[in-house]
């Protein structure tokens, strides 16, 4: 005699109904657990390796330095340098937020006083001519007013204009269309923003 027939019942996958956008709480995560993950990629742990064996340190000492730096202290290497683009400094100027400035990548010319941009030529031109408009509040002349500069000091030209397509594309992830819509979801749910771009 057969068995009777059950009919399969197919469990649905609770993983095709989680919604990554339905977080409800802030998720801090320390330096430490990303290292973990990170020791435990086989790749990484390779790429390891092949720096033991070949003998490769990095010094602290090449980190980069941070430094405020008088605006007029700052200029572009225009060969370096991209063209200024107007359309993207109005962009820029539209949704300004002094709070999110960020820091101006630069080298400084051995025994100078002289930074040389490396990227953020734009952000430094726009806050330039707001404070030479009267649009930043102070009474100081743009050239006499700082902002944070990340620098190392080099007249090697060479260094920088390989930093600058680092810095510029080719050392950087870009944010996927579903990461920008996450920043928007979550800052308006997770941390109240009630910025219009957030919220829409």
């Amino acid at each position: 005699m057969l068995p009777k027939y059950v009919p399969y019942q197919r469990r649905v996958n609770p993983m095709v109904k989680l919604n990554p956008l339905a977080q409800v709480q802030k998720k801090i995560t320390e330096i430490q657990t990303r290292i973990d993950e990170l020791h435990n990629y086989r790749p990484w742990k390779k790429l390891i390796q092949e720096y033991k064996l070949a003998g490769v340190k990095f010094s602290l000492n090449d980190m980069p330095k941070v430094t405020m730096v008088r605006l007029g202290d700052i200029s572009f290497d225009e060969d370096i340098q991209r063209q200024l683009d107007l359309k993207h400094s109005k962009k820029i100027g539209s949704n300004f937020k002094m709070q999110l400035i960020q820091t101006v990548s630069a080298i400084l010319l051995p025994g100078t006083n002289e930074f040389h941009s490396i990227d953020g030529q734009h952000t430094v031109t726009v806050i330039s001519s707001f404070i030479d408009s009267g649009i930043i509040d102070t009474k100081l002349n743009w050239r006499d007013v700082s902002v944070p500069v990340q620098y190392i000091e080099t007249d090697n030209r060479a260094f920088a204009r390989k930093a600058f397509a680092l810095i510029n594309g080719a050392g950087k992830k870009t944010l996927s269309k579903f990461e920008k819509h996450k920043t928007h979801v979550f800052s308006a749910r997770l941390d109240g923003s009630s910025d219009p771009d957030d919220v829409k």
